[in-house]
This record gives C-alpha cells, structure tokens and sequence, in this order.
C-alpha cells in the first residue's frame, strides 16, 4: 500500500471509487460535486491517494477553515471495505494533521452509515440532518478533539 499526493491522472480511478459507494454511502446527487472537487480543490490542497499495485482504491483529504481541520471525501472502492485500508487512510489524514499542527479540532461530515466508524477514532455526533445528503443518507456531523485523543 502507498499514499500519495492526488493528482490528475488519479481522478478517473477515483470516480470509480466514488460511484462504487452510491447509494449506501454517497447520494448519487454528490457525485458532480466530488468531480468538480477533485478538478480544482484536490489539486491545491492535501488530498491524497490510496494505491494498491499502481491502482487507486481510495482516496481522502483534509480542509482547514477557522482553526478547524476538516476530513473531507474519505473513501475506499466497495470491492476493498473490510479490509482495514479505510483505518489506513483515516489515521494517515489525523497523522498528517498532527505533523501540520493544524488544529486541535477535527470535524468530518458523514453518513449514519459511516459514522460508527468514525466513532472508533474519538469523533462524537454533534449534529444530524435527516436526508442531509439525499434520500436515505443523513448529514453527520462529528468532531474529534485531537489534544484528548494519543496519536
């Protein structure tokens, strides 16, 4: 397994990812946004790549706004859950915001799908919205306070 910084040639292996995790994870309405996120934002900022043998199979990132370290469109191909690489990339984005001293706050926006996973980092619920996201899939707001939680 290796990490890297996104680029361009990755966005097409990410997509794939994305569209792998409709409708559980992701309301199809997302998917324009995740593409014109990865056109413009990901190329500036630390958004990074999971490979496996020259392949894509996930991909997250992190944002900062007012002092808060955001999480952002963390995600691993369906065909790879259960696997541990959604812990990999998860505790690699916290490493990375650590390493950056960028806050002690972390906050994520998820699904009620994903959100006991987060849980086992720390992150609390501080917010719902029913269908947040679209049809079946809830806006979870969780944060993490990094100062209380051992790397």
């Amino acid at each position: 397994m290796e990490i890297v910084k996104y680029s361009a040639e990755h966005k097409d292996d990410c997509v794939l990812a994305f569209k792998s995790n409709l409708d559980q994870f992701f309301a199809a309405s997302e998917l324009d946004e995740f593409m014109a996120f990865l056109d413009t934002q990901a190329l500036n900022s630390p958004y990074f790549v999971l490979m496996k043998e020259g392949q894509v199979i996930g991909c997250g990132g992190v944002s900062v706004y007012q002092d808060i370290s955001y999480l952002c469109w963390g995600l691993v191909h369906r065909a790879h859950h259960h696997c541990g690489l959604g812990a990999l990339l998860t505790e690699y984005r916290l490493d990375w915001i650590r390493s950056e001293n960028l806050s002690d706050s972390v906050k994520i926006e998820t699904s009620q799908h994903t959100q006991g996973f987060y849980a086992r980092y720390g992150f609390v619920v501080t917010n719902v919205v029913h269908n947040g996201f679209g049809e079946g899939v809830d806006q979870v707001t969780m944060v993490l306070d990094l100062s209380s939680v051992h790397a």
